[in-house]
């Protein structure tokens, strides 16, 4: 249901090339049903990530981290350093760096360190977070982000430092908001998630519990401040 031709060159390179395999829909799924969908049609031993327009730039990324995943069967999933791209300046920031390795569940609930766009991890993996998460997926808005967790808290998880893609960052993308209020309903989600695996997925130390939850307590001040700083600027400019 693409409107700008997206169909149409998907199409094209099928046609061209006989390892694409499309999903074609007549209707906006939405993300979420459309990511489940997407996982379920692969068949492959491993998955990895490389979602909207963002893209690769190491024509032997797959191949260094399945690599690894085939000579440590303890590790569930690979990720590497990456760039943001800022396409309003044309300029770009490296991302990742000093990321820990192997057990990080509990460092993973209170900072974000995989870029999707890096990830590969062995399908059977995702496959238990269908069947284990599935009835509560479809109420998150993040897809991403449970994900990784579940995955960190039965695995093993290793980063590479290599910068292997690009991420855009533009005002169309979904992690971009046009408001503060956006984005205060996109930070209270990954915590809603993250309390979530706290609680019914696997208990993390004490320490990290009140860690998390000192995190999310100072962000809603900090997002209701500017919330109350962009009222006031209106109040002014409409007095």
């Amino acid at each position: 249901c693409s409107t700008d031709k997206t169909r149409e060159i998907c199409q094209e390179y099928a046609l061209m090339h006989s390892e694409i395999s499309l999903l074609p829909s007549e209707t906006n799924l939405g993300m979420i049903p459309n990511f489940i969908r997407t996982i379920q049609a692969c068949n492959g031993k491993y998955i990895a990530f490389c979602e909207g327009d963002d893209y690769w730039i190491d024509p032997d990324k797959i191949q260094k981290q399945v690599e690894f995943l085939e000579s440590n069967s303890d590790y569930g999933m690979v990720h590497t350093g990456f760039k943001w791209f800022f396409s309003k300046s044309n300029t770009e920031q490296i991302r990742n760096r000093d990321v820990p390795s192997g057990d990080f569940y509990e460092d993973f609930l209170v900072k974000s360190h995989i870029g999707t766009l890096t990830a590969i991890t062995r399908k059977r993996l995702i496959s238990d977070y269908l069947n284990t998460c599935g009835q509560y997926i479809n109420s998150w808005i993040i897809g991403d982000r449970p994900l990784w967790l579940y995955i960190t808290s039965i695995s093993k998880v290793k980063y590479l430092s290599d910068l292997t893609a690009i991420y855009r960052r533009h005002g169309q993308s979904v992690t971009n908001f046009s408001t503060v209020t956006d984005e205060l309903k996109f930070f209270k989600e990954s915590y809603r998630i993250r309390f979530f695996f706290m609680e019914n997925v696997k208990k993390p130390s004490k320490e990290t519990r009140l860690k998390v939850c000192e995190n999310y307590y100072r962000g809603l001040l900090e997002y209701n401040s500017l919330i109350y700083m962009e009222l006031i600027e209106q109040i002014k400019q409409t007095a």
